[in-house]
């Protein structure tokens, strides 16, 4: 039996209840952890709908954790700054930024950092990634942000404007 599309009413209470088990399991959700959350509130005798009885309202309560950005596993140990891996990452590989290649590396000797993967899967891209954890994204050789093209659009544009003036 198919479940039939959910009420927003009912989109608005996951969008609660993940929060709610994201916060209490330390800024990331499974289906294990938001079992272990419910029992909780259930023993404080708050009623919180079980993970079946969402599917029945046609809520997927992990596919729209990942939706709202919520991993599916800690990044890190409990109340530490995922990106703090970044950042040291960055420091001990001596370079301006800090490639994908040189975080899965160094990695490779710290095996408790969250994965590549499990970054972007949070941040989006792999540049902001870099931003949030105050990583210089160019080492000068590979990548270019935007406002440094826009900036070199607009020096040759000036370029030319001023050799069409200068030839009339």
């Amino acid at each position: 039996m198919k479940a039939s599309p959910a009420s927003q009413t009912d989109l608005a209470l996951a969008c609660f209840l993940i929060d709610e088990a994201a916060t209490f399991n330390g800024g990331w959700l499974n289906l294990d952890a938001y079992e272990a959350w419910r029992s909780s509130e259930l023993e404080c005798g708050r009623e919180v709908p079980s993970y079946n009885a969402l599917i029945r309202k046609g809520i997927k309560l992990i596919k729209l954790a990942r939706g709202l950005g919520i991993p599916g596993r800690p990044l890190g140990s409990p109340g530490e700054d995922p990106l703090k891996s970044i950042r040291d990452a960055h420091a001990a590989s001596g370079s301006v930024s800090l490639s994908v290649s040189r975080y899965r590396r160094w990695c490779e000797e710290n095996e408790s950092a969250p994965s590549v993967n499990l970054l972007i899967y949070r941040f989006g891209t792999w540049n902001a990634v870099l931003n949030r954890a105050g990583v210089p994204i160019s080492d000068g050789n590979h990548w270019y942000r935007d406002e440094d093209l826009k900036g070199a659009l607009e020096a040759g544009r000036v370029q030319a404007v001023s050799a069409t003036t200068a030839a009339a």
